[in-house]
């Protein structure tokens, strides 16, 4: 008799494991403990990359705050955007490292030449990208580890000066009242 209930239990457990509604379980509760395990980073690391965003804004005359050099850069530093405004939708910890998001809105791309002059193109785009930042040892203070993780950085046009070429149109006058009309034009819902 035992070696009879055992057989059905294996037969019972080969049907209900090759079922489609039993990967579907499956693949449901490892979708469960994903979600489960996305941990927001500290506000403190949010609020630091608001700074730095804060200061790189057109019409803006604050610094920003220097990024770490320490910790492993992403991005390349390609495009530098003309930045008009920004919100902060999210983050996330992986490991010590805070991944933190942003909605930002360029007013112009530079691309950036070592050999040449840098060419402005004025325009509004809208992307969102992110950030890491990690713990600066010693302190409760977070750091930036460069640029966005997507590559873009940030720069003011007015510094350029006379290597650029302006195309299509492209002035520091044109861009900053374009940035202005961005900042007051609300995010959409």
């Amino acid at each position: 008799m035992r070696l009879r209930s055992t057989k059905l239990f294996a037969l019972t457990l080969a049907i209900a494991c090759t079922s489609p509604r039993s990967n579907e379980q499956v693949a449901q509760k490892s979708n469960e403990q994903l979600e489960q395990k996305i941990v927001r980073a500290p506000a403190a690391a949010e609020a630091v990359l608001g700074q730095y965003l804060a200061g790189a804004v057109v019409n803006v005359s604050r610094a920003a705050p220097d990024s770490l050099l320490g910790c492993e850069r992403h991005g390349g530093g390609e495009p530098q955007l003309s930045l008009a405004k920004y919100r902060i939708i999210g983050s996330e910890m992986r490991g010590d490292t805070a991944v933190v998001r942003a909605d930002i809105v360029a007013v112009a791309q530079v691309e950036l030449s070592a050999d040449g002059p840098n060419d402005v193109r004025q325009g509004v785009t809208r992307d969102t990208l992110s950030w890491s930042l990690v713990p600066v040892s010693g302190s409760h203070r977070w750091g930036i580890c460069g640029y966005s993780r997507e590559g873009p950085d940030f720069l003011r046009v007015e510094y350029l000066g006379q290597t650029a070429r302006w195309l299509d149109g492209a002035s520091v006058a044109g861009i900053r009242r374009l940035a202005d009309s961005v900042a007051a034009t609300p995010w959409p819902r």
